[in-house]
């Protein structure tokens, strides 16, 4: 019997092409004499190598080849890639408008008409004619098989001009898809409502979404009599189809755990199939952006006038916040989060050194009830492509770190669905809550806040994140953790010593990577930053050497107690003068400066003493640094500095406050206390240390 011998033929792959292996993009790197090195974007040197054999076998299985896919056309559109996946109507949208093309384009081509508006409005009833025919023809399709409105003669050449120009289909795609407002047209009060009430489907007695409906009506009822007798205008009632969306956005999961039980929800939660299993703590890092539109909850809560009376009103219209999360893939605990004014690279940059940071003084500034001490250095981190995770900042962060990058293609949430899914948990349950509670305070506060009002939205949002996500959503069961929480989860393999958690970057290290980048000339008495002093023997050397040359620094606001400096040769940490700046923020070290320069004083000396007191006394003014800080601090870049500098010391006799050898040396002599609530620093503290994870090679 003769085998049938099967060759495989020799794959041709552009260097356009985008190779799927398990669904992370490669792209081509160069041919071998078998096959191909596929080499992984943003990752330098990351190769594998696949056999012409194997990716015919693999095919079928783990590996997709998506045509062009980084071709400079395809660029553009991108977010269309794959038109199978856009929903129907924007399909028929598509549909439309490239019958509209291919029948102007076959009539141009049989010389029956030419592109100008007289020549295009006589021959526009052909057009459509034709365009008919073509929808008519496309098999398969079941929808609506005419074009009833036909384009204007300056829209069909802009329609044919996008298709010449933009490759194809892709360019007929508009942004109809994404316009109107997606927000709740409801004002706060009834979103609050109309959120706990949907709450109530959440109940062991089942109660079905026609009698949560009922409910709500007469919740509403309720609340309407009180504002009608109080002549207030009364709150629009929510139609069954908003119930029943309100009840559709809850957690299936907690609900189904609250109305079947847990054996029930589990059994009909359980996964099919594994899809992304990690198995170690920080192994998988997701970090992504989400607009928090802040100005609409504003207006909702009626304080439009307000702004415009303040002068306010054209300022905020145009500022957005955002927030920039971290989630643990494996634990689903929310690792760093936040708040700014606009997606920057340095706003990626503080997000990825909080994941590193222990974030429990925050937790205790709000009054959380339950830890937030989850940090560590990951394994990989996980983004999307935008301009923040693609500079040069934040990938030499990831480097240094030794943290693998992964960026997922636009369009592809699927790719990152543990971040998706927080967002999608925020914009439900804590918005709910917020706009109802905290944000409607503000208008019982009375004209005395007026001016501070549209400033306490950004302060509240972020104190109420920071206590929904370690006492609300840590503590949550969750379906993808087998009804865990992600707490219990975190607690379980955080003692794990097999697996354990990668330690945080050292001080050095931090200063190194995170810190703010500045220049200064060395003087006698050392380098100054912030007005604290720095100096060592190597520095006062090399300033003997080298006169009138400037330093570059690395200076860290989470510990002032030292920098860095580059001599040239290499990097060199310089300690402060006074001991007792160790461990001390920057944020702290601005308050008590800031209370020092309001007290008046009018000499160096007087000043000097204030200064070596106030840092007798800095655990409290660590505490209050911790209040101000939170997810919405500023960031502290070298014009922050230097604006901080200009304010605090202009014109202030600050004297050497380090020249008073009465004083203990010692920072735990001199009364400072260790403990307490103060801005995140690195700890020490073995009994809420977890069982840290060391590679195997350092050198590697």
């Amino acid at each position: 019997m003769n085998t049938i011998s099967r060759t495989v033929p020799a794959w041709r792959l552009s260097r356009h092409d985008c190779v799927l292996i398990g669904g992370v993009p490669h792209e081509v790197g160069h041919a071998t004499e078998g096959g191909y090195v596929l080499v992984r974007p943003g990752r330098d040197g990351l190769s594998v190598q696949i056999s012409h054999h194997d990716l015919a076998r693999r095919l079928s299985s783990d590996v997709e080849i998506r045509r062009d896919h980084y071709a400079p056309a395809a660029a553009a559109n991108i977010d269309a890639a794959c038109l199978s996946r856009l929903g129907g109507r924007q399909m028929d949208v598509i549909r439309r408008r490239n019958a509209y093309v291919q029948a102007f384009l076959d009539m141009e081509a049989a010389g029956k008409l030419c592109r100008t508006d007289t020549a295009l409005c006589a021959a526009m009833g052909r057009i459509t004619r034709a365009a008919n025919e073509i929808v008519r023809g496309e098999a398969g399709y079941t929808g609506d098989r005419r074009c009833h409105v036909p384009p204007s003669p300056r829209t069909l050449r802009r329609w044919v001009r996008d298709f010449e120009r933009g490759g194809g289909l892709p360019a007929l795609i508009d942004g109809r898809n994404r316009s109107g407002r997606h927000g709740s047209h409801f004002p706060t009060e009834a979103r609050a409502i109309l959120a706990a009430v949907a709450a109530e489907y959440g109940d062991p007695l089942r109660p079905s979404k026609e009698e949560i409906h009922r409910r709500m009506v007469r919740a509403f009822a309720r609340r309407n009599d009180e504002l009608r007798a109080a002549g207030a205008p009364e709150l629009p009632v929510p139609s069954r189809k908003a119930t029943r969306l309100a009840i559709s956005r809850l957690d299936p999961f907690e609900i189904d755990l609250k109305r079947i039980g847990q054996a029930a929800a589990l059994r009909k939660h359980r996964a099919v199939s594994t899809g992304l299993a990690p198995t170690r703590l920080l192994e998988r890092v997701e970090m992504d952006e989400w607009r928090v539109d802040l100005l609409t909850l504003v207006s909702e809560m009626g304080l439009d006038d307000l702004l415009d009376e303040t002068g306010g009103g054209e300022r905020a219209k145009s500022e957005r916040l955002w927030l920039s999360v971290a989630i643990d893939a494996t634990s689903r605990c929310i690792v760093a989060m936040k708040l700014d004014k606009s997606p920057t690279a340095a706003t990626a940059l503080r997000t990825l050194e909080l994941v590193t940071l222990d974030k429990g003084p925050w937790a205790d500034a709000v009054g959380a009830l339950s830890p937030w001490d989850m940090h560590g250095t990951p394994e990989l981190v996980v983004t999307d492509c935008g301009a923040a995770y693609k500079s040069a900042e934040f990938r030499a962060a990831c480097h240094d770190l030794r943290i693998a990058v992964e960026r997922a293609p636009a369009g592809t949430p699927w790719m990152r669905p543990y971040i998706e899914r927080v967002f999608r948990s925020i914009g439900t349950d804590l918005m709910a809550r917020l706009t109802g509670r905290t944000f409607g305070n503000v208008l019982e506060r009375g004209d005395a806040d007026r001016e501070t009002a549209a400033a306490l939205t950004a302060d509240d949002l972020g104190r109420a994140l920071i206590r929904w996500v370690v006492d609300v959503y840590h503590n949550r069961p969750h379906a993808g953790l087998g009804g865990r929480t992600p707490l219990q989860v975190w607690r379980a393999l955080s003692a794990d010593d097999q697996f354990g958690v990668i330690p945080p970057p050292d001080a050095r290290l931090r200063r190194l990577v995170f810190g703010t980048r500045l220049s200064r000339l060395p003087q006698s008495s050392g380098v100054t930053v912030m007005g604290v002093r720095y100096q060592s023997s190597d520095l006062a050397a090399w300033r003997v050497r080298n006169p009138g040359r400037a330093l570059d620094i690395r200076w860290s606001p989470e510990n002032i107690g030292q920098i860095e400096v580059d001599f040239g040769t290499g990097w060199d940490a310089i300690p402060a003068i006074d001991s007792r700046f160790r461990g001390v923020s920057a944020a702290a070290w601005e308050i008590l400066l800031g209370r020092i320069r309001a007290s008046g004083l009018r000499s160096a000396a007087a000043a000097g003493v204030a200064v070596h007191e106030a840092l007798e006394d800095i655990e409290r003014v660590n505490d209050d640094a911790c209040r101000a800080a939170g997810i919405s601090s500023r960031r502290w870049t070298t014009e922050t500095v230097a604006r901080a500098e200009a304010r605090l010391f202009i014109g202030f006799p600050l004297a050497d406050h380090d020249a008073d050898d009465s004083r203990p040396k010692d920072i735990l002599a001199g009364g400072f206390v260790a403990g307490g609530r103060r801005a995140p620093v690195l700890r020490d503290d073995p009994g809420r240390a977890g069982a840290w994870r060391l590679r195997e090679s350092e050198d590697e």
